[in-house]
């Protein structure tokens, strides 16, 4: 198969992985870097890093914050990668389907990992 057919393989594929709900976000993250790859879009694959790693915050990203919609009206931004946001998701869900049993889950006495960098201490 050529790289063009190979590559409308793949994007079929991702279509269907998103709509059919049958990868996690973080898998679809992975599959779509390749597919950039792929078809030469260096700037995909850039911003798919991004995602995948997470923003640095220097600067340099500043336009993909904007784009994937990551930033905050304070002027902050979620720099998290997206496999800590999924993992945080996961996470919040099973201690709520604890609690809906009535048990506890140390999960839900977590603190959690996008508060440090998502969260601005309330100005004195």
């Amino acid at each position: 198969m050529d790289r063009l057919g190979e590559a409308l393989r793949i994007a079929e594929e991702l279509l269907l992985d998103t709509e059919l709900r049958r990868l996690k976000a973080s898998e679809i993250l992975l599959k779509a870097s390749g597919l950039a790859r792929l078809v030469g879009r260096d700037d995909l694959s850039s911003f798919l890093s991004l995602e995948r790693e997470g923003y640095r915050g220097d600067g340099s990203d500043r336009e993909w914050i904007q784009r994937a919609g990551r930033n905050t009206d304070d002027g902050k931004f979620f720099n998290a990668p997206l496999s800590k946001i999924e993992a945080t998701l996961d996470a919040a869900e099973a201690a709520l389907k604890t609690l809906q049993g009535g048990g506890t889950t140390q999960a839900s006495t977590r603190r959690s990992p996008l508060e440090s960098t998502t969260r601005r201490s309330p100005a004195t």
